[in-house]
């Protein structure tokens, strides 16, 4: 059951992952030594299969993206799993549920959160793990292409390996629905306060330098090139959540206290 029959065969290995894999692994500085490890769980990805490690977690009854870190390569000072970053994702949903619904009235809270949930489950699957949204943003655009294609690869896998009905993960990545658009917001917002907060904790010269990129990501938003359709919610904030601006003057130095962070630490307190 839980390798799914090949999807695609050997002459057919798709050109973008022939010729970008090589400089992926490169941008992303996987060290030589394991660069055939990475190919190998990957071709099992494209055959349409789990990788072989997973298989074992799911025979197992191990969902193992539970011990995923976030912000993979960095060395955190509190617990921050996928599994923990993508159930406060459906909670922050869920709390902003019906200021969404003022502005968007049709806003489908249900399959906003089903998304907020699973929006992550790729990085379960491949041998990348969790790369923060700046850091794949520094990657050609033929490396970012490629892991979007191997993305939507593992999502097809879970279809059927866990019967998943409806393609959430293709919404996500596409962008061009409202449910789409708040979660990736919320992404941003809960990868920013979770920099904050290993700021606090001590582990500053690392974080400093991710806060000052998720602020950056921020101001594209709140001016409204990436994620434009949230710009009602932006404009006259009714909710912390979504009082953008006062997460773009974040300065971790004067160590400030802010609604929105002391609300998003409740729903952290609340996953750990």
């Amino acid at each position: 059951m839980c390798n799914t029959s090949s999807t695609v065969s050997e002459s057919d290995i798709p050109e973008i992952y022939t010729k970008n894999i090589d400089t992926l692994l490169k941008e992303l500085g996987i060290p030589p030594k394991l660069q055939e490890n990475y190919k190998t769980e990957v071709s099992d990805i494209l055959f349409g299969k789990l990788p072989e490690k997973q298989t074992f977690y799911v025979i197992q009854g191990i969902f193992s993206v539970d011990k995923l870190n976030r912000f993979k390569g960095e060395k955190l000072m509190n617990d921050n799993t996928v599994w923990t970053h993508m159930d406060r994702i459906a909670k922050l949903i869920n709390e902003q549920s019906l200021t969404i619904q003022q502005f968007f009235p049709t806003f489908d809270t249900e399959k906003c959160i089903k998304i907020g949930k699973l929006h992550d489950l790729p990085e379960w699957m491949t041998p990348f793990g969790d790369i923060p949204t700046p850091d794949k943003e520094r990657l050609s655009q033929s490396s970012e292409d490629l892991l979007k294609y191997i993305d939507i690869l593992c999502w097809k896998v879970m279809q059927k390996v866990y019967k998943f009905k409806e393609n959430y993960l293709e919404e996500y990545e596409e962008r061009e629905t409202i449910e789409s658009q708040i979660v990736k917001y919320n992404d941003f917002i809960d990868a920013f306060m979770t920099a904050i907060l290993e700021y606090k904790s001590g582990n500053t010269k690392k974080f400093w330098g991710i806060i000052s990129r998720y602020q950056e990501r921020l101001t594209d938003i709140k001016m409204g090139k990436n994620l434009p359709l949230l710009q009602p919610l932006l404009t006259k904030p009714s909710h912390p959540f979504f009082d953008i601006q006062k997460m773009i003057d974040f300065s971790p130095e004067e160590n400030q206290e802010f609604s929105s962070y002391l609300e998003w630490e409740k729903i952290y307190l609340q996953s750990v």
